[in-house]
Order: structure tokens, then sequence, then C-alpha cells
């Protein structure tokens, strides 16, 4: 019964299922804002069960349906700012999310959070991207800190 936790009939751990849980420990200044597209940093791993996180990116070990999350926190917003886009950029597809369409109450900090199953094959890469719009040059930051952890990236291997 390798692998069946004691007194729990059918759940199950698996030390080399891949999940990996990294943060921004400091920010990263002027990376964005006038269309340039920035991979965000995740420079401090809580967690690399299988040792598939580098640089950035996971590597998936094997084929299979990965859960990736992400919250990315965005500073040094001005008022010409017009839009946040967010991708989780994988090999086969990157998925997409929007924030923007700002009136006279443009925030000067912004989070972007998104949740997606993505389908990977072994060897296939997945990063986190923004491109922020609107500023006459990249002055937006990536906020990060290491005791709050506000700008995370997490992916597990379910299927």
């Amino acid at each position: 019964m390798s692998g069946l936790v004691s007194g729990l009939v059918g759940i199950q751990t698996q030390a080399a299922q891949p999940c990996v849980l990294a943060y921004n420990s400091t920010s990263d200044d002027n990376v964005t804002g006038n269309g340039a597209e920035t991979t965000i940093d995740f420079d401090t791993e809580v967690e690399d069960q299988g040792g598939n996180f580098a640089s950035d990116t996971l590597t998936a070990p094997v084929t299979g349906q990965y859960l990736i999350t992400f919250n990315v926190e965005v500073r040094g917003i001005t008022s010409s700012a017009t839009l946040h886009q967010w991708r989780i950029k994988a090999s086969n597809r990157s998925i997409y999310s929007l924030y923007g369409a700002y009136n006279t109450a443009t925030p000067t900090a912004v989070g972007g959070m998104m949740a997606a199953i993505v389908d990977m094959d072994a060897a296939d890469t997945c990063t986190i991207t923004l491109v922020a719009n609107g500023e006459s040059s990249d002055v937006q930051d990536i906020n990060g800190q290491d005791a709050t952890q506000t700008s995370y990236f997490s992916a597990q291997l379910l299927s």
C-alpha cells in the first residue's frame, strides 16, 4: 500500500508529483507600461516537488493537465495607463486576462490573478507575462516582498 496515508483509505501522497510554489522576493522596477511584454520574475521557490521550475519557467516533466495559478501586483501606474494584459503563456496555448478601460479613478496599483487548467506535453514550458499599455515609457513595477508574497506562481499536475 505504498503511497497511502495511514488511516485514510483512498488518499495517496506521491512525492514525484509535480508541484510548484514560487514568489517574487524583491520588486522589479520599470518593466512595462509602454507595451513591453515582461516575463514575471519568481525568484524564490517555496516548493518545487520534482525540480521542474527554474528561471521563472515551469517545464512539464510529463504530458498532462496542469493547474496554473498566479497573483501579481503592479505598482507605479499613472493616469496615462490604459490596459493590463496578463498571460499564462504555455507551449500549446496562451490564456489571457484583461484589466483596463480606466477612467478618472486610475489605480496606482493593480493585482492580476488567474487560474486555469492548461494542457501541456512533456518538455512544454509555461511562464507568466504582462503587457501594460498607455504609459509614455516603461514605468510600472512588479511588486515583490518576501514576507507577504504578493506576487506568486503555483502549478500542479492534475492528471
